[in-house]
């Protein structure tokens, strides 16, 4: 029997996940305030396809910062650019579980990067309008946070 190249892929993060799954769980647990609920997580095609949507839309804004920590960073802009539902990534986890909907979220401040071995959150606005990026990283003792937003193009619906 031949398994196609992306089936086999879908297969092996598939059994990643579920070793992951739990960690995983735990991160958003502490990020979003509750537990995250299982019916919000999309499968792994799902989740290909919004990194796919995305990827091809045309990018017209990009607006970088950084913060010394995670809660000046939500306090800068986060609230306001994604108002109602988004997708989260969080780290590279989200290849192997998928990524998660977020509804009305509010991100803990208090959350420990290093605590999860977190590096990265990932936003995308459920219209594909918005992408924000947060990026942590730690050297010396210095920590900083990248925030960084993308603005797409919206989709013109023909008719």
């Amino acid at each position: 029997m031949i398994i196609a190249p992306y089936k086999r892929d879908l297969l092996y993060r598939k059994a990643q996940g579920n070793s992951l799954r739990e960690r995983y769980k735990e991160k958003l647990n502490f990020l979003l305030g509750t537990a995250p609920q299982d019916a919000l997580f999309l499968s792994l095609i799902e989740t290909d396809e919004i990194i796919k949507n995305l990827l091809e839309r045309k990018k017209i804004l990009t607006e970088n910062a950084e913060f010394a920590t995670l809660d000046e960073c939500i306090k800068y802009d986060l609230s306001r650019e994604i108002v109602s539902e988004c997708y989260l990534l969080l780290d590279g986890d989200w290849r192997y579980c998928g990524a998660y909907l977020c509804r009305n979220f509010n991100f803990n401040p208090e959350f420990d990067f290093n605590k999860f071995q977190s590096d990265e959150i990932r936003l995308i606005s459920t219209d594909f309008v918005t992408e924000i990026a947060i990026d942590y990283s730690e050297t010396y003792s210095e920590t900083l946070i990248e925030f960084r937003i993308s603005k797409y193009a919206p989709v013109k619906i023909a008719g």
